[in-house]
């Protein structure tokens, strides 16, 4: 699981709890990995002083890895299957503040992806408006006259 976080986004900061229980929740069966999305090249330090998870922090400053998921918001997850083909992509949840167990679509593809089934067809049909901040790498590109990919 790629966890896309951006220390600059307060939708970022907010989720971080229900990050790092989904973390310690799922960490015996399931590799998670957080993707830092930040300009500044003292956030991955900060952020593992910060957080103290004991989970890899990979760099993406440039937009390479949010690119290639289809990632243009933080804070948001990518679930990949064991063939590392994406089996879900989007929001933990409805909004940055809905905490309701039925609409926690990060916990249910994880869920369903351990006892091997597709993914929920409500939660598939929730996930095309995200929510939260805008990509870092997105907003360089735009000033820098280069159309993003995704």
């Amino acid at each position: 699981m790629l966890h896309f976080f951006n220390p600059d986004c307060p939708c970022s900061k907010f989720n971080m709890k229900d990050f790092e229980s989904l973390s310690k929740k799922y960490s015996k069966d399931i590799s998670f990995y957080v993707i830092l999305q930040s300009d500044d090249r003292d956030a991955e330090r900060e952020f593992k002083k910060r957080y103290e998870l004991d989970l890899p922090v990979l760099s993406d400053r440039d937009g390479m890895i949010s690119d290639l998921c289809g990632i243009y918001s933080t804070p948001q997850a990518v679930i990949l299957d064991k063939s590392s083909v994406i089996y879900f992509k989007g929001n933990y949840n409805k909004s940055r503040f809905c905490t309701r167990k039925e609409t926690r679509y990060v916990e249910i593809a994880l869920d369903s992806l351990m006892e091997d089934k597709p993914l929920p067809i409500f939660v598939q049909n929730e996930l095309t408006l995200p929510y939260g901040c805008a990509l870092p790498s997105d907003e360089t590109s735009k000033e820098a006259g280069i159309l993003s990919f995704f």
